[in-house]
């Protein structure tokens, strides 16, 4: 995920926190040169062209609409994964899952990319800790390079959590 060609998506739920993802993309748009793009859906219409004057406006740069409808969570995983996004920044009211699973890991695991999420009660604050879960998968491992180029960008801290299992050759090596 280089500075220079990275694509990444935003998108949201609602038109409720419209500064939340005004300074979110704009956060963004300063320390990435590449593509913005914004995934517009039915709820989310109305702030569309608001963002795009606040980020050209702001930071001199243009956000590319895509328009789609459906399902909020998996239209927003089809699209990343058809775009091929380096990253998505979601704002979006959380999910909860019932005994069978489900709730928002069952969102965010349909997302090939690395995902930022914001519940509608958090403000945008610019990353300085960021978490990398690490366990024996090689898909783990692979996703650590987007971390070190966020966590560059951002001047922020990685911490990794290593998730192991002492029956696995591929953890014990």
């Amino acid at each position: 995920m280089e500075e220079t060609t990275t694509k990444i998506l935003f998108t949201s739920d609602s038109t409720q926190n419209q500064q939340t993802i005004c300074d979110a993309i704009f956060s963004v748009a300063r320390r990435f040169k590449g593509e913005l793009i914004w995934l517009q859906n039915a709820a989310n219409a109305g702030i569309t062209q608001a963002l795009v004057d606040d980020l050209k406006k702001r930071a001199y740069r243009d956000l590319t609409i895509v328009k789609k409808s459906g399902e909020f969570w998996s239209t927003a995983a089809k699209t990343a994964n058809e775009l091929k996004v380096e990253m998505t920044v979601i704002l979006a009211v959380p999910k909860s899952g019932s005994m069978l699973g489900g709730g928002m890991a069952g969102c965010i695991g349909k997302f090939e990319t690395p995902v930022i999420y914001l519940n509608p009660e958090a403000g945008w604050v610019d990353p300085k800790n960021l978490l990398m879960l690490l366990d024996s998968t090689s898909e783990s491992r692979q996703k650590f390079y987007r971390v070190a180029k966020l966590a560059k960008a951002f001047f922020a801290r990685v911490h990794v959590l290593a998730l192991s299992n002492k029956k696995d050759s591929e953890t014990v090596r």
